[in-house]
């Protein structure tokens, strides 16, 4: 019976199911209940996967940007559920942008516009060169160096 059991483990196991505390102290059952145990931890996981994220939410506003989920709820109707920068509206939820080093929350914004900010570590002049660079790239010398010549020949670009 013991092998039965340990090869049943085995082969659960090699399928990627892990048994919890309560399993492991089940040596007494036979593999089918053992089966069915874990079986019942997986829905269990499942069902409750769902609470879990509506909860972590809730703790990360509290937490990390110190409002309630209803403060949250009232931005995204003050902003109409759009992103502050780019003005679109997400399908994911947006991002609370916040300063660094004040910690203060700002806004509202998506995932591109917020990883934008970010990669610019909340450097102004860092934005301006960005904003100089995006109107005046085609005057770059640069640029010029790097214009390809088949542009215009589309058979050599497909």
């Amino acid at each position: 019976m013991s092998s039965d059991f340990n090869q049943t483990v085995a082969e659960l196991r090699r399928q990627g199911v892990k048994p919890c505390s309560t399993s492991v102290r089940k040596v007494d059952c036979n593999p089918k209940q053992w089966a069915q145990h874990l079986e019942y931890l997986a829905l269990r996981r499942q069902r409750d996967k769902a609470k879990r994220k509506i909860y972590q939410r809730k703790y990360r506003y509290k937490t990390r940007y110190g409002i309630a989920e209803t403060q949250y709820e009232a931005a995204l109707e003050a902003c109409n559920y759009t992103c502050q920068i780019c003005g679109e509206c997400c399908k994911k939820r947006l991002s609370i942008d916040h300063c660094h080093d004040t910690g203060e929350n700002r806004g509202l914004l998506c995932q591109n516009c917020n990883t934008g900010i970010g990669m610019f570590t909340n450097s102004e002049w860092k934005l301006e060169n960005a904003l100089d660079y995006i109107r005046n790239w085609d005057k770059s010398l640069i640029a010029e160096l790097l214009r390809r010549e088949d542009i215009n020949d589309t058979a050599k670009r497909n």
